[in-house]
């Protein structure tokens, strides 16, 4: 998509987003449909079939406190015993200033594939522990005008294993918007429509770390219905919502719950202890019911507007939950920038560079310490080893490990880039290395 742009429209909302489906049956609503509803990307929506039927029991929480998915779906391999693993060292997780409460990134980490988690960033981004299910949403109604504009998502990861997330369907040719850490790491993606039941294979045309968005394109895609994007600007609280998504990674009819929305303009961080890290905000806050796979999936208003997506997740003691979702404005504003082809320091297009190392703070001295070398990566072919530091890349400066990150965030595979290090013995290297294609960041 570099250097080429699509003509854009406003989007026809065809009602008001404030409107409520609370006098319409699925199967009525579906018909309101043909009158046709301009796509996020511009483009005509294309009309559904039936409403899907009622979205499956949701997911259990198992004793650990790790939401499990209950018995293997019949249509999964034996390598998904479990959509919500229990973190393994390489887990994300996120240092917090004021309230050690844990909210999760809600993709569904399988068979060794890392989970995410994240905590409030601050005590006032806390919500509500039970979810009020509001009595004028027609909950059935919002899902078959949403459900068939979203996709499951599964992907292999270069760790090993599989995840599971959820995209949303923005133009009738295939482009998905979606979560970043549902695609991070994914050697293969595959994208089964819910209107269609036809899977597809994916490719990331760009990313925001920073953000936690992507925009993949489907391979071969045509005519497929896209979400009806509503106005996250004029949001309130105590608004009713659903949260609708690929709940435990199971795949088939999307989960659907009601909730409302509990705070908003909140801010919260992911990442890796002593590592990688995100900071996002202006979220969401909301009590619907959001649960691992969720991850990319709809938040949308009582209309069936969809106007956030969602993202993470806080388990609460006692059950509940309270969830976090991008504003959809601010999703779309990134996936146009992506489709543009407009870099910018946390927007990055196509495959990624790859020097092919895990990395965290270093203790002994300031750099991004070496815990893993990929066998046969540029940093293997360069002598790199696990205990090394790098210290510069370029002749600037790296300190942390997410310095080393940013610094190489927009190379590109086949670029040569300069790497300093110092060994476990306190002796200095320098290293030219070329970049080779890796997976999503």
């Amino acid at each position: 998509m570099k250097g080429k742009t699509r003509k854009r429209e406003c989007v026809s909302t065809g009602t008001d987003d404030n409107e409520e489906l609370t006098g319409e049956t699925p199967a009525e609503l579906a018909v309101a449909e043909t009158s046709g509803i301009s796509s996020p990307m511009g483009e005509p929506q294309t009309t559904g079939s039936a409403p899907p039927p009622p979205p499956p029991a949701p997911p259990h929480a198992n004793p650990d406190g790790y939401w499990a998915a209950g018995p293997l779906p019949m249509n999964r391999p034996p390598h998904y015993p479990n959509y919500w693993a229990p973190p393994s060292r390489s887990n994300r997780v996120v240092l917090v200033a004021t309230a050690a409460v844990v909210v999760a990134l809600i993709v569904a980490a399988v068979a060794g594939a890392g989970v995410e988690y994240a905590l409030i960033h601050s005590a006032s981004s806390g919500g509500s522990s039970t979810t009020s299910v509001p009595s004028n949403v027609n909950v059935s109604a919002v899902t078959a005008r949403v459900g068939p504009a979203l996709l499951d998502i599964d992907t292999t990861v270069a760790q090993g294993g599989a995840a599971a997330g959820t995209g949303m369907v923005l133009t009738s040719s295939g482009l998905v918007l979606t979560n970043n850490h549902v695609i991070e790491d994914a050697t293969t993606i595959k994208a089964t429509n819910i209107g269609t039941g036809r899977t597809y294979s994916a490719t990331v045309l760009g990313y925001s770390v920073a953000d936690d968005v992507a925009l993949l394109q489907l391979k071969g895609a045509s005519g497929l219905k896209v979400i009806p994007a509503g106005n996250s600007a004029n949001l309130r609280v105590g608004q009713s919502v659903v949260a609708i998504g690929n709940a435990g990674g199971v795949g088939g009819t999307p989960s659907a719950t009601a909730g409302t929305i509990t705070a908003l303009d909140q801010t919260i961080t992911a990442g890796e202890p002593g590592a990688l890290s995100e900071t996002l905000n202006g979220m969401i806050e909301t009590d619907a019911g959001i649960q691992p796979g969720d991850s990319g999936g709809s938040l949308a208003n009582a209309s069936g507007r969809v106007v956030g997506m969602l993202t993470a997740a806080q388990e609460a003691v006692g059950g509940g939950a309270t969830g976090y979702a991008i504003p959809i404005d601010q999703a779309l504003a990134l996936a146009a920038q992506i489709e543009a082809g407009q870099a910018s320091s946390t927007v990055h297009l196509g495959p990624r560079a790859l020097l092919g190392v895990e990395a965290s703070d270093g203790v002994s001295i300031a750099g991004a310490q070496i815990e893993a070398v990929e066998s046969g990566s540029p940093a293997d072919k360069a002598g790199i080893v696990t205990g090394d530091t790098i210290v510069s890349v370029n002749n600037t400066i790296i300190a942390s490990a997410q310095a080393l990150s940013s610094a190489l965030l927009n190379d590109k595979p086949g670029d040569t880039v300069i790497i300093g290090w110092v060994d476990t013995q306190d002796t200095r290297h320098t290293a030219s290395v070329q970049l080779t294609a890796g997976p999503p960041a």
